[in-house]
């Protein structure tokens, strides 16, 4: 897992934690455009 190491007054870890988030958001998109991809798939089917 990639996260960058970003110090500021805020702290060091914040920057790390927006990371996983960022991965779980980028996870998320994966995911509908398979299920989105699939559903083009099967409309061209039954066109």
């Amino acid at each position: 897992m990639m996260f960058y190491i970003y110090c500021s007054q805020h702290g060091c870890l914040i920057q790390f934690w927006l990371n996983i988030n960022m991965m779980h958001f980028i996870q998320k998109i994966t995911i509908i455009n398979k299920i989105w991809n699939n559903f083009i798939i099967k409309m061209n089917i039954l066109l």
